[in-house]
């Protein structure tokens, strides 16, 4: 059974959780559906957590061996991060090279009928569906599953992920699909039903119970190719506020959905989150996403929401903002991120090219 986590959206609730991670248990059984994960994504995703704060509360938990794995995943958050900062819009295309293989361009339908006829996939998307999580393993299965054997273009299947996740980031969520669909590395990823019974603790025994050398000639059931548009409702958008007065000489914080930590909030600045328009057009949240980012701006003292243009703010008042590249056209100031590794930036083709340069 896919875990279904109820996420709480205030901070000392938030913290109890970052406090609680056990990084030893955590490399072993990080992998298996119902291992001990954190459940700190949607935190980070949204800046509430950053990285370098996980990693000391890891090493003030257990020595840096013991951490390493956790540490190592912290660290992939932080590559696909300056992959995006240095690549910019160019993570939304295939990176490197042209997947391979590809069908159709649109959605596969059983992503929502829940019908691709294994089990740990469909218990996956329901729990997905139900509470905006899908553990990490689920999401490579999904993504091998429609990208590598129904043979659909990885870009609307992510942006569909994306839309329900609620800890979709745009690099991670992007750049892990295309991992799996071989558009920023030169091979695929595939599993079979053993590989999934393994880590889900299924006994099932599906289309899909072949070896890995028969997976390249195998006959998908005809439905999975089944397809439809990726329409995504943006209806609840409508609810945020158009326009707020801003004064003349105000000095103003603006925070993106990416910077909602309100230990980082100026007390002497009016807080303003920023919602452009065009950016939730080209890469929608669902509504449980939109009220979980809402539940997380109680945090903070004053907030208001503005969805608007950056190019709209009057230009008599004074911002300053964190940097992203969702924020690069924002006016004033620009604060750096929290980052493990501050001075290795720039464009590393793998993982493990970025490793060696740390």
């Amino acid at each position: 059974m896919h875990p279904r986590p109820n996420f709480k959206t205030d901070l000392s609730s938030i913290l109890d959780l970052a406090r609680a991670i056990n990084p030893a248990q955590y490399e072993r059984t990080r992998n298996h559906i119902n291992g001990d994960v954190t459940f700190l994504s949607p935190y980070v995703t949204h800046g509430i957590l950053d990285l370098t704060e996980l990693k000391d509360i890891a090493l003030e938990k257990t020595s840096p061996e013991k951490a390493a794995k956790f540490i190592s995943e912290l660290e992939w958050r932080e590559y696909f991060q300056r992959v995006w900062q240095a690549k910019g819009d160019e993570i939304f295309e295939d990176l490197r090279f042209p997947q391979s293989g590809v069908e159709s361009e649109k959605l596969p339908q059983f992503l929502e009928q829940k019908n691709s006829g294994i089990q740990a996939v469909d218990d996956a998307l329901s729990a997905l569906l139900e509470t905006g999580y899908m553990h990490n393993h689920a999401r490579m299965w999904l993504a091998a599953l429609v990208c590598n054997m129904a043979h659909f273009n990885w870009k609307n299947p992510a942006l569909w992920l994306h839309y329900h996740l609620l800890d979709g980031d745009p690099a991670s969520n992007m750049l892990s699909w295309q991992w799996v669909a071989g558009s920023s590395r030169n091979k695929i990823y595939v599993m079979n039903q053993k590989n999934m019974n393994t880590f889900s603790g299924s006994k099932e025994i599906s289309w899909l119970s072949v070896t890995y050398e028969e997976i390249e000639d195998l006959s998908v059931p005809s439905h999975l190719k089944e397809e439809e548009d990726f329409k995504p409702d943006l209806s609840h958008m409508e609810s945020l506020q158009k326009g707020t007065e801003i004064k003349e000489g105000e000095s103003i914080q603006l925070l993106s959905i990416y910077s909602l930590d309100p230990r980082k909030v100026d007390p002497n600045k009016r807080p303003i989150l920023l919602m452009e328009p065009e950016t939730f057009k080209k890469r929608p949240i669902s509504k449980k996403r939109l009220e979980f980012i809402l539940a997380l701006t109680k945090n903070i003292a004053n907030l208001e929401v503005l969805y608007a243009a950056a190019a709209e703010l009057p230009e008599h008042a004074t911002y300053c903002h964190t940097e992203h590249p969702t924020t690069e056209n924002w006016p004033g100031e620009k604060k750096s991120r929290a980052w493990l590794h501050p001075t290795v930036h720039g464009y590393f083709k793998s993982f493990s090219q970025y490793k060696r340069a740390l």
